[in-house]
């Protein structure tokens, strides 16, 4: 949690944990987020929306949350796109790397961002997804598609490192 009045999209940069873009946590990990012990928890969302107050129990405000998943790419990938819907603001990490923010305050659209050419390499690749929410809903929506628009081929997802 962040304190109330601090704005969402000041929590963006903010690291809740640390060396956050460089994240590889297992199920059942410990992590310390301010003075708080959490475990990484594996979810499973089937309509492809994560709907933290829904997976914590609560409504809940002034947070941020973090999700992740490991790709792993039977060969090197390019001009693929990335598809984001977020309430509120959002930040993405590819492979240590920041591909996506969104500073904005603002309600769930599934794939309101497209953020166009982006590469796997073959084998592992890391993707996180941070999540803050001011007030009310707090959900989020990302996917990988070619350039088409179609599923990427020859991709695997899985949550052990």
């Amino acid at each position: 949690r962040f304190e109330p009045g601090r704005q969402g999209s000041e929590m963006v940069d903010d690291e809740f944990i640390a060396d956050e873009s460089s994240l590889r946590p297992k199920a059942g990990d410990r992590v310390l987020v301010g003075s708080t012990d959490l475990d990484w928890t594996p979810i499973e969302v089937s309509d492809g929306v994560i709907d933290v107050n829904v997976l914590i129990g609560q409504k809940v405000e002034h947070s941020v949350a973090y999700a992740l998943c490991y790709l792993d790419s039977d060969n090197p990938q390019s001009e693929l796109r990335l598809m984001v819907g977020s309430d509120d603001q959002a930040k993405v990490y590819l492979n240590g790397k920041e591909v996506f923010r969104s500073l904005f305050r603002r309600g769930f659209l599934e794939d309101e961002d497209v953020v166009e050419n982006l590469k796997l390499r073959s084998g592992r690749n890391v993707l996180i997804f941070k999540i803050v929410n001011g007030s009310a809903d707090w959900q989020g929506s990302i996917r990988l598609t070619g350039a088409n628009g179609r599923p990427v081929q020859g991709l695997h997802t899985g949550l052990v490192p």
